[in-house]
């Protein structure tokens, strides 16, 4: 029993290293003080659970569970704040209507006011603010009638393109990304890879499809 328990947690904690980004700072800088490792995850919004997880697999560092939630409370890290102002939620819904948050419902949008605007609220304020706020948006999301943005391109490769990542077959080591340019529906490129979290692949893609590009144009052209 004792050989079985430790070969699982022997398992829990290799794979707890595969949760987090490869840039996240309490995983790349190892010469952080354990209070600073610990604010850092505590940031990335992980549980105390979790922290103690990767504080023992990543870091080599064994607290027991209550000892890491006296540190946190000496730190000052709590989830339970004082709820913010309504003026403050009316605020950040407001600059998010005129953006890409007029799209958003109130779930989506209750999300966004907690990580973007660090706004402590509930989602029944966010949804009376946006069925005073947006009474059209949130008729056509009840509907289930998009209204959808419209704009305008000038010509092909005036917008760079528009890209988006596709991740259910991660878990079988595919991931694909692609880009469509915005004014002929071209498709820029369509890749697949074994991430799309790393923006130096992504950044691969663009830099590829540039030097295509100069490519066709010093053939056509003569230069």
């Amino acid at each position: 029993m004792k050989f079985v328990a430790f070969f699982v947690l022997v398992v829990l904690c290799t794979a707890s290293t595969a949760v987090l980004p490869n840039y996240s700072p309490a995983i790349r800088n190892n010469a952080l003080m354990r209070e600073e490792i610990i604010q850092n995850y505590f940031n990335l919004r992980l549980t105390a659970s979790e922290i103690a997880l990767f504080l023992v697999s990543v870091h080599g560092i064994c607290i027991s569970l209550r000892h890491l939630k006296r540190i946190l409370r000496r730190l000052g890290c709590t989830r339970r704040r004082r709820p913010s102002d309504l003026d403050e939620v009316v605020e950040a819904v407001e600059a998010e209507l005129r953006g890409s948050g007029s799209l958003l419902g109130y779930r989506a949008m209750h999300q966004r006011l907690i990580n973007q605007h660090g706004l402590v609220t509930t989602r029944e304020v966010v949804r009376h603010v946006l069925k005073i706020f947006d009474p059209e948006g949130v008729e056509h999301r009840s509907r289930h009638r998009l209204r959808r943005r419209v704009y305008r391109c000038k010509g092909s490769q005036t917008i760079c393109g528009h890209i988006d990542g596709y991740d259910k077959l991660k878990p079988f080591g595919f991931c694909i990304h692609g880009a469509i340019d915005g004014f002929s529906r071209r498709i820029v490129w369509l890749e697949v890879a074994s991430s799309n979290n790393d923006p130096r692949i992504i950044a691969q893609y663009f830099l590829d499809y540039v030097k295509t590009v100069g490519k066709y144009r010093a053939h056509y052209t003569g230069r």
